[in-house]
C-alpha cells in the first residue's frame, strides 16, 4: 500500500511539473524556452483542455471538456489558425454550433443551435466575407428571415 501511494504521489509530482514547464506567449508555446510539440493537457477555470501543438503552434485537434467530462469545444488548427471544422455543445451535451474556417479566417456553412436543439441561423462565409444566402428561425423552426449577400 505504502508503494502504491508513493507511485501515486510520484506521478502527481512529475504530471504537476510538466504543466508549470509548458509556457504560453503570443500565441506560441514553450517548454524551457523552446517551442513545444506534442499533446498538452491542463485545466483552465473549469475546462479541462487536450491541445495539439507543433513547433509552438496549435496544430490539429483541440478538444475542450466541461467539468462534468463532457465536450465543450472540438477546434481544428493547422500552424496556430482555426482551419477545419469548430463544433460547440452545452453542458447537457447538445450540439450549439458548427463553423468551417479556412486558413484562420470563416469559411464555409455555420449552422447555430438554441437548448432546445431547433436550428435557428444557417450562414455561409467565403475567405472572412458573407457570402451566400442566410436563414434565421424562430424557437418554433418557423421562417424569420433570409438574405443573401
Amino acid at each position: 500500500m505504502k508503494k502504491l501511494f508513493v507511485i501515486v504521489l510520484l506521478c502527481s509530482l512529475i504530471s504537476f511539473s510538466f504543466a508549470q514547464n509548458i509556457q504560453e506567449k503570443d500565441g506560441k508555446y514553450y517548454k524551457e524556452g523552446k517551442e513545444y510539440s506534442g499533446i498538452f493537457e491542463k485545466n483552465e477555470e473549469g475546462t479541462f483542455l487536450k491541445m495539439n501543438i507543433v513547433n509552438g503552434l496549435l496544430d490539429g485537434i483541440t478538444m475542450l471538456y466541461f467539468d462534468n467530462k463532457k465536450q465543450k469545444e472540438q477546434r481544428s488548427y493547422k500552424e496556430g489558425k482555426f482551419d477545419g471544422l469548430w463544433i460547440t455543445w452545452n453542458d447537457q451535451g447538445k450540439k450549439m454550433a458548427e463553423a468551417n474556417y479556412k486558413e484562420g479566417k470563416k469559411h464555409g456553412k455555420w449552422l447555430v443551435w438554441d437548448d432546445k436543439g431547433t436550428l435557428r441561423y444557417e450562414m455561409y462565409y467565403e475567405e472572412g466575407v458573407r457570402k451566400g444566402k442566410w436563414i434565421m428561425w424562430d424557437e418554433s423552426g418557423k421562417l424569420i428571415s433570409e438574405q443573401v449577400y
